[in-house]
Protein backbone atom coordinates (compact mmCIF):
# COMPACT_ATOMS: atom_id res chain seq x y z
CA UNK A 1 0.00 0.00 0.00
CA UNK A 2 1.25 3.49 -0.77
CA UNK A 3 2.12 5.85 2.08
CA UNK A 4 -0.52 8.36 0.96
CA UNK A 5 -3.19 5.64 1.01
CA UNK A 6 -2.19 4.58 4.50
CA UNK A 7 -2.26 8.16 5.76
CA UNK A 8 -5.68 8.83 4.21
CA UNK A 9 -7.13 5.60 5.61
CA UNK A 10 -5.81 6.38 9.08
CA UNK A 11 -7.19 9.93 8.89
CA UNK A 12 -10.56 8.52 7.82
CA UNK A 13 -10.46 6.19 10.82
CA UNK A 14 -10.00 9.21 13.09
CA UNK A 15 -6.42 8.76 14.24
CA UNK A 16 -4.44 11.78 15.38
CA UNK A 17 -1.32 12.98 13.60
CA UNK A 18 0.85 11.41 16.31
CA UNK A 19 -0.95 8.07 16.04
CA UNK A 20 -0.58 8.12 12.26
CA UNK A 21 3.14 8.79 12.54
CA UNK A 22 3.48 5.90 14.99
CA UNK A 23 1.64 3.53 12.66
CA UNK A 24 3.79 4.64 9.72
CA UNK A 25 6.97 3.92 11.67
CA UNK A 26 5.71 0.49 12.64
CA UNK A 27 4.66 -0.16 9.03
CA UNK A 28 8.10 0.85 7.80
CA UNK A 29 9.59 -1.69 10.23
CA UNK A 30 7.38 -4.35 8.65
CA UNK A 31 5.49 -5.12 11.86
CA UNK A 32 2.12 -5.54 10.18
CA UNK A 33 0.80 -7.91 12.86
CA UNK A 34 1.48 -5.24 15.50
CA UNK A 35 -0.46 -2.68 13.46
CA UNK A 36 -3.32 -5.17 13.26
CA UNK A 37 -3.26 -5.49 17.05
CA UNK A 38 -3.21 -1.71 17.56
CA UNK A 39 -6.04 -1.14 15.11
CA UNK A 40 -8.10 -3.98 16.56
CA UNK A 41 -7.82 -2.41 20.01
CA UNK A 42 -8.72 0.98 18.53
CA UNK A 43 -11.78 -0.57 16.91
CA UNK A 44 -12.85 -2.16 20.18
CA UNK A 45 -12.61 1.22 21.89
CA UNK A 46 -14.71 2.86 19.20
CA UNK A 47 -17.29 0.10 19.43
CA UNK A 48 -17.49 0.53 23.20
CA UNK A 49 -18.12 4.24 22.63
CA UNK A 50 -20.93 3.43 20.20
CA UNK A 51 -22.52 1.08 22.73
CA UNK A 52 -22.27 3.70 25.46
CA UNK A 53 -23.90 6.31 23.21
CA UNK A 54 -26.63 3.86 22.22
CA UNK A 55 -27.39 3.24 25.87
CA UNK A 56 -27.62 6.99 26.50
CA UNK A 57 -29.99 7.35 23.54
CA UNK A 58 -32.11 4.52 24.92
CA UNK A 59 -32.29 6.30 28.32
CA UNK A 60 -33.19 9.54 26.58
CA UNK A 61 -35.93 7.88 24.57
CA UNK A 62 -37.36 6.30 27.71
CA UNK A 63 -37.26 9.62 29.56
CA UNK A 64 -39.07 11.34 26.69
CA UNK A 65 -41.63 8.55 26.63
CA UNK A 66 -42.30 9.01 30.37
CA UNK A 67 -42.62 12.78 29.95
CA UNK A 68 -45.07 12.40 27.09
CA UNK A 69 -47.12 9.90 29.04
CA UNK A 70 -47.17 12.18 32.09
CA UNK A 71 -48.20 15.15 29.95
CA UNK A 72 -51.14 13.21 28.46
CA UNK A 73 -52.37 12.30 31.93
CA UNK A 74 -52.74 15.94 32.98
Amino acid sequence: MKREQIIQNLKDVGLSFGQIEEILMIYKEGKISYIYEIMDNYRKGKLESVHKLQKQIDYLDFFLYKLKKEDKNK
